[in-house]
């Protein structure tokens, strides 16, 4: 049985409240992900994309890698699919990676969905022998600021389907205890630097910039305004 999160991307709730699926944060997302490949020399020829939502970061990337790399889409949700564009050697698909057997890639990437998934540790264990390399991005939700004002944490259950709350040590411990090898992590760059905000929030986020360049770590502690990038095997 589908549990009532699955439901809200299957339904049509989820593209309700946010229409353009977040493909505006296409070209963030895969800045994060070109950084990680090109500082870890990862050579690839194929590269999937768990919960591709509208399929803007595989269009991206494909743009932007070489030439001759195949790239696949999972999403659950019909609507997000009806969304991607079509091009060559790039395949959206209706479904769950996880129920789908006998497939491998180079690359396998989960950007934001951890968060969205109730069995969350399964999830990953799932996902670990479908790819030699995986990156992940972890939204870090669990900061002082966003802990003081709880009902944000809320309104963002509520919105966009947020189950799980990570911190930098939260998500990395997770996927050790899923099985994982740590290979890298980063920081990723604050979003407004690639995606139009409005002015009040343009400038919350440019000045959370102050005390990270300072000192990384106990700015986000507190402040936070950046996702936690990492590549595992």
């Amino acid at each position: 049985m589908n549990s009532k999160n699955e439901n809200m991307y299957t339904s049509g709730e989820y593209i309700t409240s946010n229409p353009t699926w977040h493909v505006e944060y296409s070209s963030y997302k895969s800045k994060q992900v070109l950084d990680m490949i090109n500082r870890n020399k990862i050579e690839i020829k194929s590269v999937c994309d768990v919960g591709c939502g509208a399929g803007g970061v595989l269009m991206t990337l494909k743009e932007r890698l070489p030439s001759g790399i195949y790239y696949d889409g999972y999403d659950i949700s019909p609507h997000a699919i009806n969304l991607c564009p079509k091009g060559e050697f790039i395949n959206f698909i209706l479904g769950d990676i996880t129920d789908t057997k006998d497939v491998k890639y180079d690359l396998l990437l989960a950007l934001d969905v951890v968060e969205h998934i109730e069995d969350y540790i399964g999830f990953l264990r799932s996902l670990k022998m479908k790819s030699k390399y995986k990156i992940f991005i972890f939204p870090i939700e669990l900061y002082v600021l966003k802990i003081i004002f709880m009902s944000k944490i809320l309104i963002g259950r509520k919105a966009v389907g947020h189950l799980h709350y990570f911190s930098k040590e939260t998500a990395l411990a997770t996927l050790v205890d899923a099985g994982y090898e740590i290979i890298d992590w980063k920081y990723s760059e604050n979003s407004f630097k690639h995606v139009k905000l409005k002015k009040s929030r343009y400038i919350l986020e440019f000045l959370r910039e102050i005390p990270f360049k300072l000192h990384e770590d106990i700015a986000v502690r507190f402040f936070g305004g950046h996702s936690l990038v990492v590549l595992a095997s």
